[in-house]
Order: C-alpha cells, then structure tokens, then sequence
C-alpha cells in the first residue's frame, strides 16, 4: 500500500481519503475468512466495504454487478 502511495506522490497526483475504498474479493464460501480490520493508506484508515463505485459502476466483492443492475 505504501509503495502505491509513492508512486501516486512520485507521479504529483493527489490522493482523496475521503473518496477511497477498498475491499476484499473472494468467492462467498471465503467471505467469512477475510479481515474487516481496517487498512492505513496515506495516513488514513480506510474500512473495507462490501461494494465499491468504479466508474460509475457498482461492484460486490464476487466482482459481480447484481448489486449495480439491482439498483438501476
């Protein structure tokens, strides 16, 4: 995480806390084996999240895109 956060600085671009999310992807028996501790990047702690926005696509951590037809 540190090293992306280099290249990020390295690049000159910023990174916003505040808009940055991560999680863990795993098929759904694996679920309940994944960390809900909480990561630090670029000072922040970011808790992980069931589903995420990317390019205005909403993603689960199957990475399946039920949850973003759901919500059309």
């Amino acid at each position: 995480m540190e090293d992306i956060a280099q290249w990020i600085a390295s690049n000159r671009l910023k990174l916003n806390p505040s808009k940055t999310d991560f999680m863990w992807c795993a098929t759904g028996r694996r679920q309940h084996q994944l960390s809900k501790d909480h990561v630090t990047f670029a000072g922040s702690d970011i808790q992980p999240s069931s589903t995420v926005h990317d390019l205005g696509v909403l993603l689960d951590s199957e990475l399946s895109s039920s949850d973003h037809t759901l919500a059309s």
